[in-house]
């Protein structure tokens, strides 16, 4: 027991370092983003570590042999310097406090009801680690660090005005942000081990993987620091390699290959990335390729041998950063297939800390890096946009119809995003606790889909059909299993000619302008039904539907609004409060 007091008082000062630590170092952070970085803080680099033992342990232990007097009151300011540095006290007070944001705007979106485009493009999706759109502007970095993406960026598509969100202020929140269209706070939950990062949600990588693209995800660091390899298989990507895996496959050239203690040299993934592309392409496969560097994760940084002799140094890095990116998009666009590529260069997110170094004229607002090459949409309206809404813009990008995705709202439309909708209210909205999100992150296994026997000549209400076909998760959830968002239905197995097929809905009448759905079948439209405003009188839809060649008489229903414009929260039929399906007409008997 002699020594407790100075334990106690150890532990105390080190917290209140910690803190201190971190905010300099990193800003300040959520109790989750601590969590899930401690987790695998054996996965980062070295540097963390002696800055750990530097800032924190040394600093500590010296304090703790301060006169008893001074020590003792100390080690409680320490303390309460932590928990305050930490957001540990607004943690707690609103760690169960529940928002119905995700009820009232997550669009859910489920890849066997969206149409596959006609005319769509392979996807290179370069996240850029830290990389700031400012770091091109004289302005602020007196002589610019990223000359040739600033180039690259005047000749392509980019969206200003972007809005930094703390909760996606780190490389895993804002992959799933991003590619998702929701928060992963709070903390993954675990089945079996394994965190969980929302495995009922479509993601970017489900729709395309489902459409029939070659998923890649590549990066340079490890793929276990902050659990980023679980993201990935999580959500359909074939392919998962980080350090572990290219330190395995090219042993040989391992002193090659190192970087800095974060991962591989960028240099070498982009070399990984140019083989990939150029094999899929001669192939003529579909592919979508994500990537993530890392040589500018650190303020030290690592500067490539390929970009000469340089001093080690956070602009250095960033300097040397802008070269390789732009090397491999020049090698990209000058391939034979460069005309049926989109590029899509982003910041996962911007600099860790309060300020940025390299600035000497600090900026009002710090936004990412974001240039879309070569993609068949245009940019319309100006938005304030957010992490969210880059999954919706990259499928719009390469040829798809996605107007939202989640929280997430293109941005080649005019449509508000939910910061214009809710401003900063935002960031408390999305890092409160949801029972829709936690829904979307629960282990369960999705079950196969349950068809519903449809007979001709008969009408089934939605209490029938609720019985006997597939309701999705989303809709089981936000409409007490009353309303349907999909219907699966198996037509009669001797039907070999068209059925007409009737559908009598009435929409709740919370809007002043008609609303037109369309009726899409297995991803196909074959009709549309509009519902008056301020009525919830039955409309009625008629459309025919023929068996596939193929002789499966299985289909998904689905009511799509792609107007987020006037109506955000119409998807999948949403709001719909009636529902009758007749099949009228079977020529076959």
């Amino acid at each position: 027991m002699k020594y407790v007091g100075h334990i106690i008082c150890f532990l105390a000062f080190a917290c209140g370092c910690a803190g201190l630590w971190v905010a300099l170092d990193f800003g300040r952070i959520s109790v989750p983003q601590l969590l899930i970085n401690l987790t695998k803080f054996n996965h980062g680099g070295s540097g963390v570590y002696c800055r750990f033992a530097l800032y924190v342990v040394l600093p500590a232990m010296l304090l703790t042999f301060l006169p008893t007097k001074i020590r003792r009151p100390a080690a409680v300011a320490a303390a309460m310097a932590g928990i305050y540095l930490f957001n540990i006290i607004p943690w707690l007070l609103h760690k169960n406090i529940y928002s119905d944001l995700y009820e009232k705007e997550y669009v859910a979106v489920y890849p066997e009801s969206v149409r596959k485009p006609l005319n769509r493009q392979n996807l290179v999706v370069l996240y850029l680690e830290s990389m700031e759109k400012q770091y091109g502007d004289p302005a602020f970095v007196g002589n610019t660090l990223t000359p040739k993406l600033t180039d690259i960026r005047q000749n392509a598509t980019s969206f200003a005005d972007y809005v930094h969100m703390p909760a996606n202020g780190y490389t895993i929140s804002a992959l799933v942000a991003g590619q998702c269209g929701l928060n992963m706070e709070p903390l993954p939950q675990k089945i079996g081990g394994e965190p969980l990062f929302v495995p009922q949600a479509t993601c970017l990588s489900d729709i395309l993987s489902h459409h029939g693209y070659r998923t890649y995800f590549l990066k340079s660091a490890d793929m276990e620091f902050t659990n980023t390899g679980f993201f990935a298989r999580q959500h359909n990507f074939a392919v998962i390699k980080g350090e572990k895996e290219w330190y395995r496959d090219f042993a040989d050239d391992r002193e090659k290959i190192a970087g800095n203690s974060w991962g591989v040299r960028d240099s070498f993934l982009y070399d990984r990335a140019k083989d990939i592309i150029a094999e899929e392409s001669r192939e003529n496969n579909a592919f979508a390729l994500f990537m993530i560097t890392v040589d500018t994760h650190d303020k030290s940084g690592y500067v490539d041998p390929l970009c000469g002799k340089r001093e080690s140094s956070f602009a250095n890095t960033i300097s040397c950063a802008d070269k390789l990116a732009a090397d491999f998009i020049d090698w990209c666009q000058k391939q034979p297939f460069a005309d049926r590529l989109t590029i899509v260069v982003v910041g996962d997110h911007i600099a860790h800390g309060r300020s940025n170094p390299v600035y000497t004229n600090q900026p009002p607002a710090r936004e990412i890096e974001n240039i879309f090459i070569n993609p068949l949409k245009q940019a319309g309206s100006d938005h304030r946009w957010t992490t969210f809404d880059l999954a919706p813009t990259i499928l719009e990008a390469i040829g798809y119809d996605m107007p939202a995705l989640g929280l997430g709202r293109s941005l080649f439309r005019p449509a508000q995003t939910l910061y214009e909708k809710y401003g900063k209210k935002l960031n408390t909205l999305t890092e409160q606790k949801s029972h829709l999100l936690e829904k979307l992150n629960t282990g369960e296994q999705t079950a196969p889909k349950k068809y519903a026997d449809l007979k001709t000549n008969r009408t089934y209400n939605a209490e029938d059909l609720s019985k006997i076909a597939d309701l999705t998760p989303v809709a089981q959830y936000a409409f007490n299993k009353l309303w349907l968002s999909e219907i699966n239905f198996r037509l009669p197995e001797k039907t070999v000619r068209p059925v007409v097929v009737k559908i009598v809905a009435a929409a709740l009448p919370n809007t002043k302008e008609e609303r037109v759905f369309d009726i899409r079948v297995n991803g196909a439209t074959v009709g549309k039904i509009s519902f008056p405003p301020q009525k919830s009188e039955p409309v009625t839809a008629e459309f025919a539907i023929s068996a596939p060649k193929n002789g499966k008489t299985e289909f998904s229903l689905v009511f799509a609004n792609d107007d987020f414009q006037h109506w955000a929260q119409t998807v999948l039929g949403i709001g719909v409060q009636q529902l009758e399906i007749s099949l009228i007409r079977d020529f076959a008997y």
